[in-house]
Order: C-alpha cells, then structure tokens, then sequence
C-alpha cells in the first residue's frame, strides 16, 4: 500500500513538473529569429546584408513551419509574405527599379505578419 501511494506521489510530481516546464517548439524558434533581426544592425557590407537577410527567412520559415498545427493563419500569413518578398528582391537584384521601390511595403508586410505570429503564440511562450 505504500508503495504504491509513492508511486502515486512521484507520478504525479513528474507529470505537473512535465507541464510546467515544457514549451512548444516554436517559442526557441521565436528566440533565434529574434536574435537574428537584431543582428542585421551590425552588418557592414552588402554581402553580410544578403547572408543575414537569408537567415532571418530561414528562420522565419522554420518558426512558421513549427507553429503551423497550432497556427495556421499566421504561418500562412508568415509564408505568404516572405515568398512575395523573396519574388521581389529576386527582380531588384536583377535591376528591376519597380521591384525596388516595393521592396519597403514588402518588408513591412513581413514584419507584422511575424509580429502577428509572436503576439498569437505569446501565452505559450511566455
């Protein structure tokens, strides 16, 4: 008799400990991208400008990839501005003058669709 009430005791110790501790995923995700946003203020050439903003979709992405069961329109949201963003530096890169002088509205979109995403998963992340 008593060992199972320790039994009882320890599972139930570690099942409230498993659910106080435990966060999804895509709250780390959220830290990496974070870090790497702030980062994009030290780059100093054209080249680490290209490599960051390459991480910061990255990152995106997999942020957005990791939430996507628990939301799904804002990862969709996240997923859909970025690939309109890539398009269009594609074409800046290019010389596209027009695709240029979108790039800032698109940058925006981005940005609050990301922005949208942390407030969504904020009580989870928290």
């Amino acid at each position: 008799m008593r060992t199972s009430a320790v039994l009882l005791a320890v599972a139930a110790a570690l099942a409230f400990a498993a659910c106080g501790t435990s966060k999804p995923a895509y709250c780390s995700a959220q830290t990496n991208l974070k870090n790497t946003i702030n980062g994009i203020s030290n780059v100093s050439s054209a080249s680490e400008l290209k490599s960051s903003l390459q991480k910061i979709e990255s990152d995106a992405k997999s942020r957005a990839s990791s939430a996507k069961s628990d939301f799904p329109s804002q990862t969709a949201a996240i997923q859909s501005s970025l690939t309109t963003l890539e398009s269009t530096l594609k074409q800046g890169v290019g010389g596209d003058t027009a695709a240029i002088k979108k790039l800032p509205g698109q940058i925006s979109a981005a940005v609050t669709s990301i922005d949208n995403l942390s407030t969504a998963t904020k009580s989870k992340c928290s």
